[in-house]
């Protein structure tokens, strides 16, 4: 080692021998870069005296604001020859050197969050609300639906003329144009000359009842209205699914118009179309299943002298299977005089004769007795109304019911179960919607001349649809009796009963 160059380390003043290799400093471990040469005669290798502490490390470059130069602190001073040399002391490990901090930069101004815009309660101008409530009724009328043919038909023969989607008939430009300028000007010619407000639906409504409904305009301009028509309509509706496409079948069971005469306003004059109409004695309620509907509306029509597009409103209305009438003697529920006039049975009125009826086994039934499959099944009411169609069960109502099953030969079953429900069809594929879940009346199997009567508990619901037998649409009210039969088919008998609106006193 003698001769050889050495270094002094810059943190902790220990000497080092200077190679190209060693980079660090074998007691601290710090960086050995700008370490200064060891004299030729200083002390040997090894840490500084304790006596004299280790120069403090050399701050880094600094740059003075006032001279505006770099200034390097000067080498630590080194020890004389003369001195004797200090014992060697433990040197612990020095801490870590913090690197200099940053500048800190300025702190960025924050710019204050806008206050909340102060609502004065402007709204948009009367004109401006009634063109836009005109653009949206000409788009689902008239000029709405002939600018939408007009635009399939455009693109339909530019395809066809050009041979190509992307490219679009300069000579079909013009007509379009035309057709969407004309059904602007005339949504504002009619948001310009009257306002219509519209009075809200009706809230439900019984059978046989009343209702106002209509609207109030206020005309802009002097203006003349043609003869105004109300029209309270009730329709059955079935909605056929197949794959993709989807097919609706309507037809009007009830329609009624109400006509009011023409009238002329002047500017600022304000008129209310609001005429009393009546729902039947013999309606059928409304009805608003998935596929199968019974559909109630009322709907006004306007005409209007002039460019200015008539007044056209719909609502639907909400009839109830409650009817104000009188009811029967024996059930003061049971409406006699909606069953002789309404058309529920295979779309006919009066179809349904009340009081009791001979079933097959020659007893006085105020119910219903089927023979099919070799069994004999009788529904019976016990304190309700009966009739030739099978039990009158009002909505809304609880009724006790007696079901008589006889075989007429031996029959080896497991037993018998029965389920009450209503099927949904006419028009498309039958629904069964279950009143109740099928539950076993009778565990066995069954012998001719032992007939089985099992009691039942039927519960309607207030808003139960109401037996109807129409062209598209078919509510049928049945008891399922099934005979499980092991390791065969089961033999299934339907008894009809008949549900209807329930009767109160007017």
């Amino acid at each position: 080692m003698a001769g050889r160059e050495r270094v002094i380390c810059p943190h902790c003043g220990a000497e080092n021998p200077k190679s190209i290799i060693v980079t660090t400093c074998h007691q601290c471990r710090g960086s050995l870069q700008g370490a200064q040469p060891a004299p030729a005669d200083g002390p040997p290798p090894g840490p500084a005296s304790a006596a004299t502490p280790p120069p403090p490390a050399p701050a880094p470059p600094l740059l003075t604001p006032g001279a505006g130069a770099i200034v390097t602190p000067p080498p630590p001073p080194t020890q004389s020859a003369e001195a004797p040399p200090p014992p060697r002391p433990v040197v612990m490990p020095p801490a870590p050197i913090a690197a200099p901090a940053r500048p800190s930069r300025p702190p960025v101004p924050t710019v204050p969050a806008p206050p909340p815009p102060i609502s004065t309660g402007a709204v948009a101008p009367p004109e401006m609300e009634e063109l836009g409530r005109q653009l949206k009724r000409m788009l689902r009328e008239g000029p709405g639906i002939a600018l939408v043919i007009g635009i399939a038909v455009t693109l339909f023969l530019s395809v066809v003329i050009t041979g190509d989607t992307g490219r679009f008939p300069s000579g079909l430009v013009l007509p379009v144009l035309i057709l969407a300028v004309v059904c602007l000007v005339r949504a504002w010619v009619t948001a310009s000359t009257y306002a219509v407000t519209v009075d809200p639906a009706p809230g439900p409504l019984m059978i046989g009842d009343s209702l106002t409904w209509g609207v109030r305009i206020a005309a802009r301009r002097e203006m003349s209205l043609l003869t105004a028509t109300v029209t309270v309509r009730c329709q059955e509706h079935a909605i056929v699914s197949s794959g993709k496409s989807t097919a609706h079948y309507r037809r009007a069971i009830y329609e009624r118009r109400y006509l009011l005469p023409s009238r002329r306003l002047a500017a600022g004059e304000e008129f209310q179309v609001r005429p009393q109409m009546d729902i039947p004695p013999y309606a059928i309620p409304s009805c608003g299943e998935r596929s199968h509907r019974i559909e109630w509306t009322v709907e006004l029509e306007v005409p209007t002298v002039g460019f200015c597009a008539g007044i056209r409103e719909r609502v639907p209305l909400q009839v109830t299977p409650r009817v104000a009438e009188t009811g029967h003697a024996d059930d003061p529920h049971v409406p006699p005089g909606w069953l002789a006039a309404a058309p529920i049975i295979e779309g006919r009125p009066g179809r349904i004769t009340l009081g009791g009826v001979v079933g097959s086994t020659g007893e006085k039934l105020r119910g219903i007795a089927v023979v099919r499959d070799g069994l004999t099944v009788a529904l019976d009411v016990t304190d309700g109304v009966g009739s030739d169609y099978g039990p009158v069960i009002p909505a809304g109502t609880t009724r006790e019911l007696k079901l008589v099953i006889e075989a007429q030969e031996p029959v080896h079953c497991r037993g018998l179960l029965v389920s009450i429900g209503c099927r949904i069809g006419g028009k498309g594929a039958a629904d069964w919607v279950p009143l109740c879940r099928e539950e076993s009346v009778y565990a066995g199997d069954l012998t001719p001349g032992q007939p089985i009567e099992a009691p039942i508990r039927l519960v309607v619901p207030p808003t139960a649809p109401v037996t109807y037998t129409g062209t598209y649409v078919r509510f049928d009210w049945l008891v399922r009796v099934r005979v499980d039969i092991p390791i065969w088919r089961d033999r299934t008998v339907e008894l009809p009963f008949i549900v209807t609106p329930q009767a109160v006193p007017p």
